[in-house]
């Protein structure tokens, strides 16, 4: 979801799209210095990383105006997004590593607790617009997050489409 810094990730793979954007910023922000906005966005699993790529991004172009459109990356509450799974995502991409130090709520002692993010960098950055699209119909999403829906929280399970749906809402709530 680039949002990794892992040297070693999942399937012995180096995840480390937040080093690699971190890296990017470097050469971004000197070169576009007289923008006067920024709008960081992806899509499915670079929505993810978007949002999570926020706050370092806001913090590099310091006084410029950032905003974040996140399409399909929905952070649910873990009645919806499985702790097992969030726990899993922390410790194969390294999010401790990536996650605000300061978003104390994203760190759940179950390992979920990534639904705060949100919340955190809205608090954080008020003055930033913050977007977030997502449909009740997006099976690729949906089957992402099954996984926590499995025995151990390892294969896709059955994720209920009403389930996925409730946890949207529960999300724009």
């Amino acid at each position: 979801v680039h949002a990794g810094s892992a040297f070693i990730g999942a399937g012995n793979r180096t995840q480390i799209g937040w080093d690699n954007m971190r890296a990017v910023l470097g050469r971004l922000v000197p070169t576009f210095e007289d923008a006067s906005q920024v709008l960081l966005t992806g899509s499915s699993a670079g929505g993810f990383g978007a949002a999570m790529n926020f706050p370092q991004t806001k913090e590099a172009f310091g006084c410029t105006q950032v905003d974040l459109l996140d399409d399909a990356g929905p952070p649910m509450a873990d009645a919806y997004l499985k702790p097992c799974l969030q726990d899993q995502w922390k410790t194969l991409w390294n999010l401790e590593a990536t996650l605000p130090a300061g978003c104390t709520d994203c760190f759940g002692a179950d390992g979920g607790g990534i639904v705060n993010f949100m919340p955190y960098i809205a608090a954080r950055y008020p003055d930033s617009n913050l977007g977030l699209l997502s449909s009740t119909a997006d099976n690729t999403i949906r089957t992402f997050f099954s996984y926590g829906y499995s025995p151990r929280c390892d294969n896709p399970g059955n994720k209920p489409r009403a389930d996925f749906e409730t946890g949207l809402i529960d999300l724009r709530d």
